[in-house]
């Protein structure tokens, strides 16, 4: 998942999106047809979240 643009966006996304882009991390597609994605689906996409956050965090104090 990449940004499409550099520029911070002047709204937050709502939670719908949030939660949508946290279950691709966990392997949902997110097809048209495709339901909202379930809980477990979400926490397999909150670890690698973690992760990143961890590495983030690591990459800041290196500096």
């Amino acid at each position: 998942m990449r940004h499409k643009s550099k520029k911070i966006p002047k709204r937050p996304p709502s939670l719908r999106q949030a939660v949508r882009w946290i279950a691709q991390l966990g392997g949902v597609l997110g097809r048209k047809g495709d339901k909202d994605p379930g809980v477990k689906t979400i926490w397999r996409g909150l670890r690698p979240l973690n992760d990143l956050a961890t590495g983030g965090e690591l990459q800041l104090s290196r500096n």
